[in-house]
C-alpha cells in the first residue's frame, strides 16, 4: 500500500485580524451542521482533508479558528463534505466586521468577496460571471518562419467585455510556499488567489506571478535589473490535480539585451519544442519531439552548458566554467 505523507494545516491564531459571526440568509450552507472542529486538527493529503485522528475517511462538518483560547471570538468559519471546502467560508477582522467571504464546490472556489477593517467592499470575484470573448491581434509576436517569438512583447488581446476587476495585489515576499501552494504567511487554511509582485532595489518590478488557490494560473513574467523581461510563460491551474500547474503555449527567457534565450512549446501539459540562442539572436540548439541537442550561453556569450536528449531522455550533459574550461 502506498505510503501518504500528510500535511499539516498551518494555524496562526490572534496573528492577523479575524472576524464575527456573519452567515446571512441565503449563505447558509447544506450538508454537515454539527459542532465545528479546530481547524488545526485538519490535515491535507493529496489535496483532501482528514483529521489527525482519522487518515482513513475523509472529513466532514464544520470548521473554525479563533483568536486564541482566551478570545473566542471566531477568526474563520467553513464547511467540509467528503474532504473538500464545499458552500460558504468567512473570515472577519478583528473588529468583527467581515473581512472576507468564500463559496466554493468541491474545493474550487466559484465567489469571492473582501472587505476592508471599515466595511468597505474592496474585491468581488464571482466565477459565475459571463466570460468574455477574446481574440488574438494580427500584430503576433511569433515569427512565421520558425514559430517562436520575435520579440519580447507579448500579443495584443482584444476583448469585446468591459474592464475586468482588478485582482488582489501582494508582496510575493509576504507569501509562505507551504508544500507546493503559496499561502499568506498567516492565513491558515485558505491558499493565496491574486496577483504576487517583487521588486528589485529600486523599486523596479522583479516578478508578477498570477495565483489562483495558491498554485500558478495565467501569466507569469520576470525582469532584469535593467527593466527588460527575463522569462514569461501563460500556465493553466489543474483544478482535479493538486499542484500541478504547468505551461500552455510559448514560455520564454531573454537576455538582458531582449534578445531571446531560449523558447519552448507546451501544447496539453507536455514540452514538444525548445530552441536556445547565443547572445548575438542566432540559434544555438534544437529540441523537438524529445531529441536533439541544446547549448545555453551567458550575458557575455559564454558557454554555460550543453545537453543532448535522445527519445526524451538526456544522455549527455557537459557544463563549462567561467573562463570557458570545462568542469569535469
Amino acid at each position: 500500500m502506498e505510503t501518504r505523507h500528510p500535511k499539516p494545516v498551518w494555524t496562526v491564531i490572534g496573528a492577523i485580524p479575524l472576524l464575527a459571526a456573519f452567515l446571512a440568509v441565503g449563505c447558509a450552507l447544506t450538508g454537515p451542521t454539527s459542532k465545528p472542529i479546530s481547524a488545526d486538527r485538519l490535515i491535507d493529503i493529496d489535496g483532501i482533508y482528514y483529521t489527525e485522528e482519522n487518515t482513513n475517511s475523509p472529513f466532514s462538518g464544520s470548521i473554525e479558528s479563533l483568536y486564541s483560547a482566551t478570545n473566542k471570538q471566531r477568526r474563520m468559519y467553513a464547511e467540509i463534505r467528503k474532504g473538500k471546502l464545499e458552500g460558504a467560508a468567512s473570515i472577519w477582522h478583528e473588529s468583527g466586521k467581515p473581512y472576507i467571504q468564500l463559496k466554493y464546490n468541491a474545493n474550487n472556489r466559484v465567489l469571492r468577496k473582501e472587505w476592508d477593517d471599515m466595511g468597505k467592499l474592496i474585491s468581488d470575484y464571482s466565477a459565475t460571471k459571463p466570460k468574455p470573448t477574446a481574440t488574438i491581434s494580427t500584430n503576433s509576436v511569433f515569427d512565421p518562419a520558425t514559430g517562436l517569438p520575435s520579440t519580447n512583447q507579448p500579443p495584443t488581446i482584444v476583448t469585446n467585455a468591459p474592464p475586468a476587476e482588478k485582482p488582489k495585489e501582494f508582496l510575493l515576499t509576504k507569501l509562505k510556499l507551504r508544500g507546493q501552494l503559496y499561502y499568506e504567511s498567516e492565513e491558515a487554511l485558505f491558499p493565496f488567489t491574486g496577483v504576487a509582485i517583487e521588486y528589485h532595489s529600486g523599486k523596479k518590478k522583479k516578478r508578477e506571478e498570477n495565483l489562483e488557490g495558491g498554485e500558478r494560473n495565467g501569466r507569469t513574467t520576470w525582469w532584469h535589473k535593467n527593466g527588460v523581461k527575463s522569462f514569461e510563460a501563460f500556465y493553466i491551474r489543474n483544478k482535479d490535480v493538486p499542484s500541478n500547474s504547468l505551461p500552455d503555449g510559448t514560455v520564454s527567457h531573454w537576455f538582458e539585451t531582449g534578445k531571446l534565450r531560449m523558447a519552448s512549446q507546451w501544447v496539453n501539459g507536455a514540452e514538444i519544442k525548445r530552441t536556445t540562442y547565443a547572445p548575438d539572436g542566432q540559434e544555438s540548439g534544437t529540441l523537438e519531439n524529445g531529441s536533439g541537442s541544446l547549448v545555453y550561453y551567458d550575458e557575455k556569450g559564454k558557454k554555460q552548458l550543453e545537453e543532448t536528449y535522445e527519445n526524451g531522455a538526456l544522455v549527455k550533459e557537459q557544463w563549462y566554467r567561467a573562463d570557458g574550461s570545462l568542469e569535469p
